[in-house]
């Protein structure tokens, strides 16, 4: 039953992310140089950016992007994953806490979900980035998957946002 949720939370999402994504590409911005008529399209322009979604506004302060993925044994014999992502502050205020989904999907199946929480030790500047490695105990993966998850490169994975809270406290909340 709690696989059914998140399957159907990823989903959910991924559909918002592509279809904001299409949205964001159809507004094109009117050059400098065209003439007066584009004016009433920059109006138009300037009231959706005051009607922001709470996604819209988390994708405009915030880039999570996924770099690679190693399966990895430990000096313990313990195997892993380890994913890697880069996060970066596109705002002008320090990021204080961050928190999104990790999904990993091969052939429409989802192999792993993973809650992201992650709480910077020293505030992520504005307009910088970081480096993110997040260790995923192969004994979470389950059986008929692992092989996929380690070896295929045909694996999709989804980051799908949930909130991100600034050092002055203001928060952006994609989840509801």
């Amino acid at each position: 039953m709690k696989l059914m949720k998140v399957v159907a939370l990823v989903s959910f999402a991924s559909i918002v992310v592509v279809g904001t994504a299409l949205a964001a590409k159809q507004g094109i911005k009117p050059k400098e140089s065209e003439s007066a008529s584009s004016a009433p399209q920059a109006t138009q322009t300037a009231q959706k950016n005051t009607n922001d979604t709470p996604l819209s506004l988390f994708q405009k302060h915030v880039n999570i992007h996924f770099e690679e993925r190693k399966f990895i044994v430990n000096e313990d014999n313990q195997a892993y994953v380890l994913a890697k992502y880069s996060i970066e502050n596109l705002g002008n205020k320090p990021i204080k806490s961050l928190y999104w989904i990790a999904s990993y999907w091969h052939d429409q199946h989802m192999l792993y979900s993973q809650d992201i929480p992650l709480d910077f030790a020293k505030p992520l500047a504005a307009k910088s980035k970081a480096t993110v490695n997040l260790r995923i105990p192969f004994n979470k993966i389950q059986d008929e998957y692992r092989t996929l998850f380690t070896n295929s490169q045909d694996v999709s994975v989804y980051s799908v946002p949930r909130s991100v809270t600034f050092v002055d406290g203001q928060q952006i909340n994609v989840a509801n």
